[in-house]
């Protein structure tokens, strides 16, 4: 009988244990959806509904932050007029503390310009790199532009960092709640904007170099490739020169450390098909489609990246350096560089010289310029004499005046370079 009191007081007491145990797990399990709900509700105090593609307690945390930081960030530009935000909003593969061997777009534009990001990414492999202009109270525009590309388009939150640059005199006057709602995914964010131009913001100038030099230093890869945002580059671009640039380029050493790799550029006519392969491209060249960018209003601007030399290589599947060009006054390509060129000079700002300043210097400086075979960009749009903003030609008058002052600076900084900007 005592054996058998034994077992059953034994019996009893892992039976008491199992229960413990049962409402434990009940309770963990009770707590877990608790914190679930109120995720939820906090997810619900921020917006109204919401697509699909949304994650449900990433909203909240993402605009807590940047308001964070947009309200205590105190960085100005070395001019000391404006006010500049690094890494307001990183992409998930960013990581400041390594300097990848990758390739990233860096560019920039105003808010009225960010869904122009939408068809970069997707035809974009790499990382972008982009700085938002704002001002006023636009900058509530600005922000919830970037939280929807964020939340809304999966390759922009994987790929894509922002940061944000405004002048001191016409800061943001205040910061409601408004600007953190994402009502929804499907909303057309291009409709109306491309009637505010960026150079024609009544009472700003808009600083183009600063807003590059800080994607660029803010990228984290030891390649760039700086475009305009409406630009759109041809099909594996990013991965085409990264296999050129690991298999035969980095090996090669100091002979490339002072290159850029020239990508020539194309216009695309309205209502055309954007061309993503050069196959493509020279069919639309033959059919009058497609023509050199900027040909009407400047010609020399591209025109010495020699387009009919390039039309005529024998095609290859690879990339490759097809020809070397030494560069003349006015061209200001666009090009694929590792970081540690030199910047743009951020006294540039409005239109005229802002790049050709910035290509004359690397001239100056000593790098040479060498034409990739197959990698090729495209804008939409032809670009056209009579298209620009009003106060284009004051502007740069101005800036050719400081293109001059500019030039004497480049004699002293680099006094044993051959090289020079006439």
């Amino acid at each position: 009988m005592a054996m058998f009191a034994m077992f059953q007081r034994s019996r009893l007491g892992k039976f008491i244990i199992f229960l413990v145990f049962l409402v434990i797990v009940l309770q963990v399990f009770h707590m877990s959806l608790l914190t679930r709900l109120e995720a939820k509700e906090a997810l619900n105090r921020h917006k109204g509904p919401v697509d699909r593609q949304l994650k449900v307690n990433t909203l909240p945390e993402i605009v807590d932050d940047m308001e964070e930081k947009v309200r205590n960030s105190h960085r100005l530009d070395y001019s000391g007029t404006y006010h500049v935000i690094a890494n307001l909003l990183t992409a998930e593969s960013h990581d400041p503390g390594q300097n990848r061997d990758d390739l990233a777009i860096v560019t920039q534009c105003s808010s009225n310009h960010l869904h122009h990001l939408s068809h970069l990414s997707q035809v974009w492999d790499g990382p972008i790199s982009v700085t938002v202009f704002t001002f006023d109270n636009n900058i509530e525009t600005a922000l919830n532009h970037i939280v929807k590309l964020y939340l809304c388009r999966e390759k922009i939150r994987k790929t894509t960092s922002f940061h944000l640059v405004y002048p001191l005199d016409r800061a943001p006057r205040s910061l409601s709640e408004s600007w953190k709602a994402v009502n929804s995914c499907e909303e057309d964010m291009s409709v109306d904007r491309e009637k505010a131009p960026n150079y024609a913001i009544e009472g700003i100038e808009y600083p183009q170099n600063l807003l590059r030099n800080l994607a660029i230093k803010n990228s984290a890869t030891s390649l760039v490739f700086m475009v305009d945002i409406d630009m759109v580059p041809s099909e594996n671009l990013h991965g085409d020169f990264l296999y050129l640039w690991r298999t035969a380029l980095k090996a090669r050493g100091n002979e490339t450390k002072d290159t850029v790799f020239v990508v020539p550029v194309f216009e695309v006519k309205e209502g055309v098909t954007v061309p993503d392969t050069k196959p493509n491209l020279i069919g639309a060249l033959d059919r009058a489609e497609v023509r050199p960018f900027y040909i009407d209003p400047c010609s020399p601007c591209q025109t010495f990246t020699n387009y009919p030399k390039w039309v005529s290589l024998t095609h290859s599947k690879g990339m490759q350096v097809a020809y070397y060009i030494n560069w003349k006054y006015s061209w200001e390509p666009f090009y694929i560089a590792a970081k540690g060129m030199p910047l743009y000079d951020e006294r540039f700002k409005q239109y005229g010289y802002n790049r050709i300043s910035q290509v004359c210097e690397l001239h100056v400086s000593g790098y040479q310029f060498a034409v990739l075979n197959n990698a090729f960009l495209a804008h939409r749009g032809f670009k056209r004499r009579g298209d620009f903003h009003a106060t284009k030609n004051q502007e740069l008058t101005k800036n050719k005046i400081l293109f001059t002052k500019f030039k004497d600076e480049l004699k002293v900084k680099y006094p044993n370079s051959t090289g020079t900007c006439l």
